[in-house]
């Protein structure tokens, strides 16, 4: 029998309210009224589910060999110079939104006061 995995109300037959748990066993009439991201997921045999871990990979075959993250080009440009960190610093802040700038002028009507 499914299992909640968080706390959920519902209306029972009797138009009740019915509060259950995580843990709690789900009824006969809640299994249509709730969604499977509110149950428990169902318990799996591991042991015939286990990773074969015999160097198969399910990458693509052009990405062999390649870390996530990398391209062929991420290394083609590292001379190791400190103006590519500054660069990199002022483009940061240049995306972060400047607080202590005057707000901009408001267009149209000024309001009571």
């Amino acid at each position: 029998m499914p299992k909640f995995s968080t706390h959920v109300a519902l209306m029972n037959p009797e138009y009740q309210p019915a509060n259950f748990g995580p843990g709690d066993d789900v009824p006969e009439w809640a299994i249509d009224l709730v969604g499977d991201h509110v149950l428990e997921p169902e318990a799996k045999d591991v042991s015939a589910d286990a990773s074969d871990f015999t160097g198969a990979s399910d990458a693509p075959a052009g990405d062999e060999g390649k870390a996530d993250g990398d391209s062929e080009d991420a290394g083609a440009g590292d001379s190791g110079d400190a103006s590519d960190a500054a660069d990199e610093a002022s483009k940061a802040s240049d995306d972060a939104p400047d607080f202590t700038a005057p707000a901009p002028a408001r267009r149209g009507r000024p309001r009571k006061q």
